[in-house]
């Protein structure tokens, strides 16, 4: 199991930055950016089979 690995705190808060907590926040932004990009590419799918 991880350490709790702090990174820091957020400024202006009372967050503290763990090495568990900046994994999620990665993590979710890279499934929010690759769903994102499948949306888009089914849009751009459909279209073709339009204008085909």
């Amino acid at each position: 199991m991880l350490e709790f690995i702090v990174l820091g705190k957020v400024p202006g808060t009372d967050l503290v930055l763990t090495f568990n907590w900046l994994l999620l926040i990665v993590a979710g932004s890279l499934l929010f950016y690759d769903i994102k990009h499948v949306i888009n590419r089914q849009k751009t799918e459909r279209q073709n089979i339009k204008n085909a």
